[in-house]
C-alpha cells in the first residue's frame, strides 16, 4: 500500500528493484481483485504459486530472491511467530531499559556499556514510532482506500478494537523491529566471545525461565535469519 511504503526499508526490502515487484504486485491484485477479501484459501495458494512463477522474466533473479529470502526470514507478522527471534529480542529490550537507568542486569558482556550503545544504533524504535504517527495522519490514495475497504484495515483506534478490523502498521512495525534487532545481533555476534555467549545463554533461558518454549531455544551461536 501507498501508505506503508516508505517503511520498507525499516522492514528489510532495500532492493533497487522493489519498486517494480510492488508494481507487479499491485497489478496482479487489480486484475484478479478478489484476492483482496475473503476467499478460498486454496484458491490463494494456487494465486501465489502462478504469481511468483510468473514474475520470471520481469524482474532480475537477484530481486526475486531477496524478495523471498526477506519472506522466510524476516517478514512477521505477530512478534512471537518467530519466536527465538522473540526470546532474544526481549531479553535484550528489557536489559537495555535497565542498562538505560545504569544496571547491568545481564552481567555477560565484558563491555556492557560499548553493547547497550550499540544496540541503541541498530533500533530506533521511537522514530519508527513517531513516523508511523506521522503517517495515519495521511490521506489514503485511490488505491489504498480500496484496500482498506476490502482488506477490513482501519487507522482508527476505535475500529480496531474490533477483532474483526486491522491495522495496517501492524506488521510494518513488528516486521522492521525484527529486521532493526537482526541486523544488530549479525554486527554484534562475530564481536562476542565464546564466554560472553555461553553467559548470555545462561542469562537468557534464565530470564524466560518460566516460558515452556524456552527449552527449546537455540544458543548464540545457532541464532541466524534461518531460524524461526
Amino acid at each position: 500500500m501507498d501508505i506503508v511504503a516508505p517503511f520498507l526499508s525499516d522492514m528489510g526490502l532495500c532492493s533497487p528493484g522493489i519498486e517494480q515487484l510492488r508494481g507487479l504486485v499491485r497489478t496482479r491484485f487489480q486484475e484478479d481483485p478478489r484476492l483482496l477479501g475473503p476467499c478460498d484459501p486454496i484458491m490463494k495458494e494456487q494465486w501465489v504459486k502462478a504469481f511468483a512463477e510468473s514474475l520470471q522474466g520481469e524482474v532480475s533473479q537477484q530481486v526475486l530472491d531477496d524478495f523471498w529470502r526477506w519472506i522466510a526470514e524476516t517478514y512477521t507478522l505477530t512478534p512471537a511467530d518467530r519466536p527465538n527471534w522473540e526470546g532474544y529480542e526481549t531479553f535484550f529490550f528489557e536489559w537495555y531499559v535497565h542498562m538505560r537507568d545504569g544496571e547491568d542486569t545481564a552481567r555477560c558482556f565484558k563491555a556492557p556499556r560499548e553493547v547497550y550503545e550499540t544496540y541503541v544504533a541498530f533500533n530506533p524504535a521511537r522514530r519508527l514510532d513517531l513516523r508511523i504517527q506521522e503517517s495515519r495522519t495521511r490521506s489514503l490514495s485511490d488505491w489504498d482506500a480500496t484496500v482498506f475497504s476490502r482488506c477490513k484495515y482501519s487507522l482508527s483506534q476505535g475500529d480496531l478494537e474490533n477483532e474483526e478490523t486491522f491495522d495496517p502498521f501492524g506488521s510494518v512495525s513488528a516486521t522492521a523491529e525484527r529486521n532493526y534487532f537482526q541486523r544488530f545481533w549479525e554486527h554484534l555476534d562475530p564481536r562476542l566471545s565464546a564466554d560472553e555467549k555461553g553467559q548470555l545463554f545462561v542469562s537468557l533461558r534464565q530470564y524466560h525461565k518460566d516460558r515452556p518454549w524456552q527449552q527449546d531455544m537455540v544458543p548464540p551461536d545457532k541464532l541466524s535469519r534461518q531460524i524461526r
